[in-house]
């Protein structure tokens, strides 16, 4: 573990995160951000703080912590939110809440840091780290408040749980099962007190300290291994290293599998001796009862069984589990979290605290939940639901990610003397408490969900079928609704069918697939044990063209090969031409468009699709730079990189991680330059993902600069570390102070770094294609790479030390304007043609007019050339020369022949810039003639197997002008034209076509065969006529000879 990580042997010490202390941008700011204390007291207060757009670092009691300089300010104004500045400059230095229990003495925080806010139970600190263990051994219990945005939603929730509990037989049947015998052979055998059966032997386990190797690693599969015999899915979540997973039990839902609740607890002890019977190993065995019992019945919902790591150094491994099922959009609806349960001095009341979270309301319904179990069961505790937002243990990981969840924990007023100690053993511990907690805990995990089945279970399935033909429908989506007003969705296979375990009831039932009206059924009936089956047939949409044209937003040049598609339907995306259009089709409808071409940012719109429709798309060019901010605004360092850039007068666009995810190769393509910093986060910045999209982008030839203290801490010396920036090793942690340019950089520094958060810069050691950069006082800082392709530049320092604006922007135009080469605006020209097909009468004229643009960085001649033509094209061989940004009008003549060919022509003119750019555009011109056809098919015939006919087509040129028809037959038997084409017709002139049609001698009597005839126009292919004739095979008789 990195040596920045403060252990902190208190219950409820919270790390909230390991993404870094809560850090400010630099003093110099002439606009700082501070800290500001928002309150909450209406009800709709938390949307309107989602109004603003500003970061929440933390709930407390008293509201929520954001960062906001005058701007933001304002943006609270706006909204009507009431707030107070409690730090006016996020200086360097960290927050932490500091509370004391009630029964230690209170500290003196003033001895520590400085009191910014007092609270219920203690106060806001700033506060230096190397404070923390003298002010924990005084009493305190901390919380590490981080700037990295905190989940605002919660409504997910809300009203989920019941509100009124009445005693279930079956529930109880559950809690009867719980024995104290039982109890404690699972809490003996964590506390090392008896042996455990894991991994095919008897094994004590010795400690469960996350960090005690092959101790954490038996606990952790002895409970594993527990769960999987009892038939669950069990997941070892590997969060740090393969010794110290967290370990999660599964039971999959029948009904609503997406609908998640957890039970669990942190498996984890502080000590590297036996013992942690009470913390905690008395709600891990809770976990293992629950999963003893409810693994007998049948349940709707999903229920897990968690056994978290890491807990003791600050809720990392249930951080870590929350924060990716949250990123996976995981519907975890309630986590019931068991942290020390078994304490209670004998004799006196048996108090329980259930602690929940006062600004996440459906928290505050979970704990009335389990308050309401003990009373309707009337189990002998006595609960008292509590607020407290210190967050020491692992429900605090849940609310971060916006979750459910809330602590059930023995009273705090009765503290367990031997906690964190040696002396925390099963014999100190109160037998009969400890049983009935965790009788109330499976209680009330069993009502938490409302989804044990009990009435039986039946399906539903079915076909879904098209209304136009009876072709199945594939991925047609099929919604069961309940009496109760729940959804069960399904989706048809590829033949249409479908199939859903449902509960008994009665159910509307509605299928919709894209291009069909949906169609609902009411009334149908579900039984136990019973298939249900439930046909449909849908009635086709109406299908719409879209078409359009993508342009350059600046010039309005056409944008040739852009992607368009639509987002939300399974529509496949065409691309445009060399104007610009495009053209598709999708059914009737609100659907979302894109549109992406290269070297420009995409363009969204969404449109409304009742008939055919015109969709026009503007893209706006790409910036030079693009600028990727992956800080997670803890602390938000941006400005130091966006001051410098506008300072230089240079273009970027700025990616934000926090808030746009990570962007992917399609979303980096294209920028002439990309510059990536981290700040202080060192865990899940520049990941794997990231490495393989940057490497993309330098392969076709882009300019990389990354700025990060900390991301060879985190990922190690990959790959994309030596063959991209040319790293030969490195050494995290070497605190460098000072730095002075080397070789591409020489001249610049020597620089005093001046670190906005905690310094945890690095060496870093050229491989000798690379050179170095910056030398630092402890050894080499910054390497950079010139290759045959690409440039790179990295920093093991972070950028935003540098001591000043001047400084920066010095560094800034080193690394962007001369090692980079600059932002040059690249060579180019286009072409904008008109939009309509012009017609001529044949032997005449037809003009266009071009507009032919200059989109170079300077003057430049534009050579001009037409190509593809079949008829005669001219078009002027330059435009002359072209200043920057300048057009030209280009007329391009065509003659319309007089012994046409084809009734259409297309050309292609062609603009080449003399020093750079190329660009293509076509016309279609369209003779004025009138293209038809007529035919008169001859009567059929009939005859033996073997027989000949030759029949006559009547063919006239129906149209307006000397035309020629191909001539093309189909038939099942022998049939051969009298020509591949007519030969050119005049107007009203009759040819007559011979097919000549073979019956087949093993052909039987009384068969047809059709022989059609297709003549096309040459003029124009879509102008053809098809006609058919009948032969009949007929029957032959074989008389007997008669002999005397």
């Amino acid at each position: 573990m990195k040596n920045r990580l403060f252990i902190v042997i208190t219950l409820l010490v919270f790390l909230v995160t390991l993404t870094g202390n809560a850090q400010a941008t630099n003093t110099a700011s002439a606009d700082p951000r501070a800290l500001v204390l928002v309150e909450l007291g209406a009800p709709d207060d938390l949307s309107r703080f989602a109004s603003t757009g500003l970061p929440m670092y933390a709930r407390l009691e008293a509201g929520l912590l954001t960062g906001a300089n005058r701007e933001g300010q304002q943006a609270l104004d706006k909204a009507g939110l009431v707030y107070r500045v409690i730090d006016p400059d996020l200086i360097s230095g960290t927050y932490y809440l500091a509370e004391s229990h009630l029964s230690r003495p209170t500290p003196d925080y003033n001895l520590y840091g400085q009191v910014l806010l007092e609270t219920t139970n203690g106060v806001l600190l700033r506060m230096e780290p190397a404070q923390v263990d003298a002010l924990t051994q005084a009493g305190a219990e901390l919380r590490l408040i981080t700037l990295t945005p905190k989940t605002l939603s919660t409504a997910q929730s809300e009203g989920i749980f019941p509100q009124v509990i009445e005693p279930d037989p079956l529930i109880q049947l559950m809690m009867d099962q719980v024995t104290t015998e039982k109890v404690y052979e699972y809490d003996e055998g964590l506390a090392g007190e008896r042996e455990v059966w894991v991994d095919g032997e008897w094994y004590t386990i010795m400690s469960r300290n996350t960090y005690s190797g092959i101790n954490i690693q038996k606990a952790t599969s002895y409970v594993g291994q527990h769960m999987a015999a009892l038939g669950l899915d069990v997941e070892y979540h590997v969060w740090s290293d393969a010794t110290n997973p967290n370990v999660i039990g599964e039971i999959p839902g029948l009904v609503n599998p997406d609908d998640i609740f957890i039970i669990g607890g942190h498996l984890d002890d502080v000590q590297f001796t036996p013992g942690g019977a009470d913390d905690n190993g008395s709600g891990s065995v809770a976990g293992m009862i629950a999963a003893d019992i409810l693994s007998q019945f049948q349940w709707g919902c999903t229920l897990r069984f968690a056994f978290w790591t890491g807990e003791e150094q600050g809720l990392l491994g249930s951080a870590a589990y929350a924060n990716r099922e949250h990123n996976a959009g995981a519907n975890i609806l309630g986590y019931l979290n068991l942290d020390m349960i078994a304490w209670n001095t004998i004799g006196s009341p048996t108090d329980i605290d259930i602690i929940y979270n006062p600004t996440m309301p459906p928290t505050q319904e979970l704990a009335q939940l389990f308050s309401d179990v003990v009373a309707a069961y009337n189990i002998n505790l006595v609960p008292e639901i509590l607020t407290d937002l210190g967050g020491g243990s692992d429900h605090s990981s849940f609310w971060d990610e916006g979750y459910t969840s809330i602590l059930s924990i023995e009273d705090q007023n009765d503290f367990n003397p031997y906690y964190h100690g040696p002396g925390d053993t099963t014999a100190h511990t109160d037998p009969v408490y400890f049983t009935n907690f965790v009788k109330a805990s499976i209680g009330t995990f069993a009502h938490m969900g409302n989804c044990l089945l009990t009435t039986g279970i039946g399906s539903l399935d079915g076909h879904v079928t098209s209304a136009a033909g009876g072709a199945p429908i594939q991925d047609a989506t099929v919604v069961a609704e309940g009496s109760t007003g729940n959804f069960y969705p399904t989706v048809t296979d590829a033949t249409g069918y479908y199939t859903r375990t449902l509960i008994v009831d009665t159910y509307t039932v509605t299928a919709s697939a894209y291009g069909f009206m949906p169609f609902t059924v009411s009334g149908v009936e579900v039984t136990t044990d019973t298939v249900t089956t439930q046909d449909f047939t849908l009635t086709p949409l109406p299908v719409y063209t879209v078409s359009g044209y993508v342009r350059d937003s600046v010039s309005n040049a056409p944008l040739q090969n852009a992607k368009v598609e639509f987002t939300d339907a399974p529509v496949e995306p065409v691309y445009t031409d060399l104007n610009g259009f495009y053209t598709t089709s999708v059914a009737e409808g609100t659907w979302t468009m894109e549109a992406r071409a290269d070297l420009h940012l995409p363009q969204e719109l969404t449109v409304v699709v009742d008939g055919d429709l015109a969709v026009d798309f503007s893209l706006d060019p790409l910036p030079c730079i693009l600028l990727v901010d992956d800080d997670a605004d803890g602390p938000d360092v941006r400005a130091a990189y966006t001051t410098a850039l506008d300072d230089l007068g240079l273009e970027y666009n700025v990616w934000d991680t926090s808030s746009q995810g990570n962007p992917a190769e399609v979303d980096i393509a294209g920028y002439q330059q990309v510059m990536w910093f981290t700040g202080l986060p060192w865990s899940g910045t520049f990941t794997a993902d990231n490495e393989a999209a940057v490497g993309a982008y330098l392969d076709a030839g882009g300019n990389f600069f990354l700025s990060s203290q900390d991301y060879l801490y985190d990922v190690g010396l990959t790959p994309f570390g030596t063959d991209y920036l040319h790293i030969l090793n490195f050494n995290s942690d070497v605190n460098q102070t000072m730095v002075t340019g080397q070789n591409a950089f020489a001249g610049l520094g020597p620089y005093s770094l001046s670190y906005p958060f905690t310094n945890y810069s690095d060496i870093v050691n050229p491989d000798g294609q690379s050179q170095l950069a910056f030398m630092g006082n402890v050894g080499d800082a910054a390497i950079s790479f010139d290759g045959a392709s690409f440039r790179t530049a990295f920093f093991g320092y972070p950028f935003e030390a540098l001591p000043n604006l001047a400084a920066r922007s010095a560094v800034m135009n080193r690394i962007a304007n001369d090692f980079f080469g600059g932002c040059v605006e690249p060579w180019a020209v286009s072409i904008t043609p008109p939009t309509d097909t012009r017609t001529g009468d044949p032997g005449t004229q037809v003009v266009y007019t071009y507009m032919v643009t200059n989109l170079g960085p300077a003057a430049q001649d534009v050579s001009l050339s037409v190509t593809g033509n079949a008829w005669t094209t001219v078009a002027p061989a330059t435009t002359g020369t072209l200043d920057s940004g300048a057009s030209a009008t280009v007329p391009v003549t065509v003659t319309i022949p007089t012994d046409l060919g084809s009734k259409y022509d297309t050309f292609t003119l062609n603009a080449s810039g003399f020093e750079g750019g190329t660009a293509s555009a076509t016309g279609t011109t369209s003779a004025d003639v009138n293209p038809a056809v007529d035919m008169v098919a001859p009567a059929g015939g009939a005859g033996r197997p073997g027989s000949v006919f030759i029949y006559g087509f009547t063919l006239t040129n129906t149209g307006d002008y000397t035309d020629t028809f191909t001539l093309e037959v189909s038939s099942l038997w022998p049939a051969i034209p009298g020509g591949d084409n007519t030969g050119p017709l005049a107007p009203g002139e009759i040819v007559t076509v011979a097919v000549e049609v073979t019956i087949p001698e093993g052909a039987l009597g009384g068969e047809t065969n059709i022989t059609t005839l297709t003549a096309t126009s040459v003029l124009d292919s879509e102008v053809f006529i098809s006609k058919d004739v009948i032969t009949a095979a007929a029957y032959v008789s074989i008389l007997p000879i008669m002999m005397k």
